[in-house]
């Protein structure tokens, strides 16, 4: 999938269609290295490619498991 921006909230990620809880479940998945959370408790900031690049490896990965 093409990203219009290289780093994008969950916000932004929600208006291309995905689902908040799912998004919310990737950011908290053990091990993820695409998503940092903002100084002062602000948004998720989520890498694409990264995010993309791990979100082919198969739905397990986003709910924690190996």
């Amino acid at each position: 999938m093409n990203y219009p921006k290289q780093i994008m909230s969950i916000s932004d990620l929600v208006e291309l269609g995905f689902s908040r809880t799912e998004l919310n479940y990737a950011v908290h998945a053990r091990g993820q290295d695409f998503a940092v959370k903002t100084h002062g408790g602000g948004k998720w900031k989520i890498d694409t490619e990264k995010f993309e690049k791990w979100r082919t490896r198969g739905i397990g990965r986003v709910l924690g498991r190996r």
